[in-house]
């Protein structure tokens, strides 16, 4: 039988860990909303950038 190992129980990757703050938000699901909303922000930043990029190419067709 293998030794026990503290860490592999506290391990983040585990699917029982929660860890919790004072308000009770999960901090994993707090960092995936997170990425998500950093996620976003990039694909609104992409098209803004190419709406942008259309409308400089139509200002050229009419003048």
């Amino acid at each position: 039988m293998c030794p026990y190992q503290a860490w592999e129980d506290d391990s983040i990757l585990s699917e029982d860990f929660i860890q919790s703050t004072l308000t009770g938000i999960d901090l994993t699901e707090m960092r995936l909303e997170a990425r998500i909303a950093m996620l976003g922000l990039r694909m609104t930043r992409r098209l803004e950038s190419s709406l942008n990029s259309i409308w400089s190419l139509v200002k050229e067709m009419d003048s």
